[in-house]
């Protein structure tokens, strides 16, 4: 079964874990992205093929974690079911 024709389920099943990960955003992310920074500066130059390819490939996971620490912590999986509580009529 997929979700992706109901963006309310999938938000709701996502609102949970996405509120922690925003607080773990709020707190963390910055120092999580200046440690792979640092650690991105340590992966070095060489001119043995397979180390510049496991350096590529490093370089290339390195960007994942941060697009991934970026796309977990933004709140974009509640947004669909935040929309939908702020349409809702108050009483």
């Amino acid at each position: 079964m997929t979700l992706d024709a109901k963006p309310d389920l999938q938000s709701a099943f996502w609102h949970y874990p996405g509120y922690w990960f925003q607080q773990l955003g709020i707190r963390v992310s910055g120092i999580i992205m200046a440690v792979i920074e640092t650690f991105r500066d340590q992966v070095g130059t060489a001119s043995d093929p397979q180390e510049v390819q496991l350096a590529e490939k490093t370089r290339a996971d390195m960007n994942l974690a941060q697009e991934s620490m970026l796309r977990l912590t933004s709140g974009i999986y509640s947004a669909a079911l935040e929309r939908r509580w702020l349409s809702l009529p108050t009483r």
